[in-house]
């Protein structure tokens, strides 16, 4: 049995209305890596679960606001999944969810923005006018959209009402991103095609700094598709990006001043701690890099070709999901694997979300679960 990573590419002119191709990474060509042995010294423990419906095409990942986790799957149903509030939004979704200023947002396939209580009560709606595949970025004043079109709306988050507008030339071929960006205070960090980076203050709408992550190579369009995958990860001043095809980069958060950078490719995005930058490589390997200096620390690969999703980094632990719907935990340190967990047994293709000292995971079948690790 063989993996395929789905990546859409969509010409630049046609991104949210078709023109679409699917584009396959080295998991196609190669079988999953079986599982091995080994001596767990941690376990993954279930706190709580629950059932949203399933993702379909998409991809859905929970969300938290006033320490409740929400999340979402494409037949219409939001849930709390820690217990307590079930909207049924009476529509199919594209995204989802974002959380946060007590409230939950959702996108609809038909592109309506949709935005609820945190208690299920309805707050607003309006159009987007364009296909949205990425959650939306939910600040304390201001939800941020991307739309397939290369556009970043800010929208209000009381009443709905669009703040300001960033349009971006996208490249010939992008791939098609599932990331609107990563939240630090007011300062959305969000990855473009080509391999750029923004920083936008998200009140304004305002562009504090652009760099860039890594360059196009190559003679043919596919060969230069170098979009910067996932959400960007954020540690003090630091914030680090990752490219397919491309390189990890870290920058000053401050004025976007690049610090180090490494040659790799992901598609499935990084996290990062007081120490080490972790990436997903394209092969599914993870890769740790020193945070200060970009050198190498460790790699992980006995989970190669496994369609691995990008890591989330808890204390002393760095979390993975793959294709199989198994949890797995790694030693911060050095790599090793020190717990797994086998899930619903559906793909796990969204990044972990961590949630105070919880891990949430959302499978492509609509479980979501909330672990412990200990």
């Amino acid at each position: 049995m063989a993996f395929t990573t789905r990546i859409l590419l969509a010409a630049a002119a046609t991104a949210a209305l078709g023109g679409c191709s699917l584009w396959t990474s080295g998991e196609k060509a190669n079988p999953p890596t079986p599982l091995s042995e080994f001596v767990p010294s941690a376990s993954l423990d279930v706190r709580f679960q629950s059932q949203v419906g399933s993702a379909g095409d998409f991809w859905f990942s929970p969300d938290e606001t006033q320490g409740r986790a929400f999340a979402a799957g494409t037949d219409g149903l939001i849930r709390q999944v820690d217990g307590g509030v079930a909207i049924s939004v009476g529509k199919p979704l594209s995204a989802g969810v974002g959380a946060g200023g007590g409230k939950v947002v959702v996108v609809s396939a038909r592109g309506e923005l949709m935005a609820y209580e945190a208690n299920g009560r309805p707050a607003w709606q309006t159009a987007v006018g364009s296909e949205v595949l990425a959650a939306p970025l939910v600040g304390e004043t201001t939800v941020l959209v991307r739309t397939g079109d290369g556009k970043l709306t800010g929208y209000g988050l009381g009443n709905g009402a669009r703040k300001w507008q960033i349009s971006r030339n996208q490249p010939a071929l992008a791939l098609r991103g599932y990331s609107a960006g990563t939240l630090d205070q007011d300062t959305a960090y969000v990855g473009l095609g080509g391999g750029k980076l923004l920083a936008i203050d998200l009140t304004r709408g305002t562009i504090l700094w652009e760099a860039t992550v890594a360059l196009p190579r190559g003679a043919t369009e596919l060969e230069r598709v170098t979009d910067v995958v996932g959400a960007p990860a954020v540690y003090g001043q630091q914030v680090c990006a990752v490219a397919y095809q491309g390189k990890v980069a870290c920058f000053d958060a401050r004025n976007g001043q690049q610090q180090w950078s490494r040659d790799i490719s992901s598609e499935r995005g990084l996290s990062m701690d007081a120490r080490n930058v972790y990436v997903t490589d394209s092969n599914g390997s993870i890769v740790a890099f020193d945070r200060r200096n970009g050198a190498s620390a460790w790699k992980q690969d006995r989970l190669r070709y496994r369609a691995v999703s990008g890591p989330a980094s808890l204390g002393r632990f760095v979390l993975v999901a793959d294709g199989l719907g198994v949890l797995h935990a790694l030693s911060a340190d050095d790599g090793h694997l020190v717990a797994r967990r086998q899930l619903d047994g559906s793909a796990v293709v969204a990044q972990p979300r961590v949630m105070n000292e919880t891990v949430l995971v959302q499978t492509s079948n609509g479980s979501v679960y909330g672990i412990s690790l200990r």
